[in-house]
């Protein structure tokens, strides 16, 4: 694959699992240097997960943010792994302000941290109406929070360099 993407700086949040992994992994693939983001590291995984592990069966949740980080730089790009609770805007801040010192700019910001767990009662079938508020106000506040704080952050950088993405 080309690296179509080799002078791309690129943050991808909540990065640890899922489809934040696989987007930073991909875009590591078309070259970019990709900030990867969350609250799991190997040393450190987030501890909010207590009533979902519960409900899997699991021990622990899969996947950490090195891991992605280096998955991101063995596919050609390169992976920078940064703790970031991204409900926490003095981290959210510091991540923006790290990205900036280092690369100086900001091309690429995929918001996809999300909370929605800590309040899941593992029920999918139910329609909305039949969900309690507490799990809506959790999907919300560490949701769609989490994406609007980010990018007040990244867009004066954006709009200084003039140009940018943010999804």
């Amino acid at each position: 694959m080309q690296a179509t993407l080799k002078n791309c700086v690129a943050v991808v949040s909540g990065a640890s699992r899922g489809a934040g992994r696989g987007i930073a992994i991909e875009l590591g693939a078309a070259g970019a240097t990709v900030y990867v983001t969350g609250r799991s590291t190997r040393a450190q995984p987030a501890d909010t997960y207590a009533d979902i592990l519960a409900l899997s069966g699991l021990d622990a949740v899969p996947g950490s943010l090195d891991g992605t980080g280096e998955e991101v730089t063995q596919a050609g790009g390169r992976g920078i792994a940064v703790r970031c609770d991204h409900t926490r805007e003095d981290e959210v801040a510091k991540l923006f302000a790290q990205v900036q010192r280092d690369k100086g700019k900001l091309d690429l910001l995929v918001n996809n941290a999300w909370g929605g767990h800590e309040t899941f009662n593992g029920v999918f079938e139910a329609p909305f109406w039949e969900h309690s508020l507490a799990q809506w106000d959790s999907m919300f506040d560490r949701g769609v929070r989490n994406h609007l704080l980010a990018s007040r952050f990244a867009a004066p950088t954006m709009v200084a360099q003039g140009g940018g993405l943010i999804l």
